[in-house]
């Protein structure tokens, strides 16, 4: 989502003069927009405070068959580790100390982060070759639970948008527009926008093999001897919260 915002921070690498005079403002008195580590509020919210229809959502999902919207071909182990994963994430609906949605705000922009995607998409080799690239399907927005909660998030922007202490601003919304409310509109708009926000994880999960997992508790890979993932890819599940200092304490651990 986007509102009218007279400074942003793309300023300071297109307008010659205004980065300069933030450079000398940061220099003489640690101010100013260099003084910004671009997302100037960041807030991980629960299901419960974006949206008044969360018991709505959470029937939805109960009501939803574990492998109804995995990729085609998913292993069987893999199905029954999905669905021990889902029975996780319905919870978590519910919960008032799991976030959901990380709302990010920098300049005119609201981001929204979906912290437990319900969609999983996959990767796979294409030949015996370690050379050869992959078959990668990231899955975006596959399973509709996580269009729905999206859509509650956008909602939920234009309310912090219209409060008293953001009106005094006068934000005036660009993208997608006011104009733009109906669930099949917003849904739209979200699968034509949506994209990564650096957070890939799950391709190499830690888990019983039995499950679809591909690495142990010491994070050594099944089958092969002398080899160990260590990364965001051996995390089941993501955390509500940004990868870096998750990928560093597995890194420590190991």
């Amino acid at each position: 989502m986007l509102v009218n915002a007279p400074l942003t921070s793309s300023l300071l690498t297109s307008n010659e003069t205004f980065a300069a005079e933030a450079r000398a403002e940061y220099d003489d008195s640690r101010t100013g927009p260099l003084s910004s580590p671009t997302g100037d509020f960041l807030a991980f919210l629960p299901l419960s405070t974006v949206t008044n229809s969360t018991a709505q959502i959470h029937a939805s999902a109960l009501n939803q068959s574990s492998a109804a919207y995995l990729p085609s071909g998913t292993p069987k182990e893999v199905q029954k580790g999905y669905h021990r994963q889902m029975k996780i994430l319905n919870d978590k609906l519910l919960s008032d100390d799991s976030a959901i949605l990380e709302i990010i705000w920098a300049d005119g922009g609201m981001v929204l982060g979906l912290q437990h995607p319900f969609s999983r998409g996959s990767v796979e080799t294409v030949s015996a070759n370690v050379f050869d690239g992959v078959n990668a399907d990231v899955g975006f927005l596959r399973n509709p639970l996580d269009v729905a909660i999206l859509t509650e998030g956008v909602r939920f922007a234009r309310k912090v948008a219209a409060t008293s202490a953001i009106q005094e601003l006068e934000p005036v919304e660009i993208v997608p527009g006011r104009n733009v409310t109906s669930d099949s509109d917003l849904e739209t708009f979200i699968r034509s926008t949506a994209g990564t926000l650096y957070h890939p994880a799950g391709s190499c999960k830690l888990g019983a093999r039995e499950s679809g997992g591909v690495v142990d508790h010491s994070l050594r890979v099944y089958g092969i001897q002398g080899l160990r993932v260590v990364d965001a890819s051996v995390i089941p599940l993501l955390p509500a919260a940004h990868l870096m200092t998750t990928v560093y304490a597995i890194a420590e651990k190991v």
